[in-house]
């Protein structure tokens, strides 16, 4: 029986040999890939620096552009505003005289003018054409 154990512990450390070579060469190969992947992302953090940077500066114009145009916009509707209210003035202006004129002694005196200039103007116009 120790002959068997013996052939048996033999066996096992011949496996365990090749087994501990197949593992080295594993780890071997894993590393390998390893170097590979991280020199890949050290390229590739390499190219997308420069694009961050780039996106970054494009971010930062693209805000300024921004708060340009809301400045514009403030601007466009403060003057729209401007001038509204100084529409609205003279509409306001315009009524005040219409009613000023409507209701002043004036008023009653032009409007016997025109009426005046009117009867004139037709009586002439009936002359003119009966002579002719």
């Amino acid at each position: 029986m120790d002959i068997a154990i013996d052939v048996f512990l033999i066996i096992l450390l011949a496996v365990a040999s090749v087994f501990l070579v197949y593992l080295i060469g594993f780890i071997k190969q894993t590393q390998k890939t390893l170097t590979v992947v991280q020199n890949d992302i050290h390229d590739l953090k390499e190219r997308v620096d420069p694009i961050l940077v780039k996106v970054d500066k494009i971010a930062d114009n693209v805000t300024g552009i921004t708060d340009d145009v809301e400045e514009q916009i403030t601007s466009i509707k403060r003057v729209v505003e401007d001038v509204t209210d100084k529409v609205q003035g003279l509409l306001n202006i315009d009524k005040k005289i219409k009613e000023n004129l409507d209701s002043s002694p004036v008023s009653g005196i032009y409007k016997k003018v025109v009426a005046m200039t009117h009867g004139v103007s037709a009586f002439w116009n009936t002359l003119l054409s009966r002579n002719s």
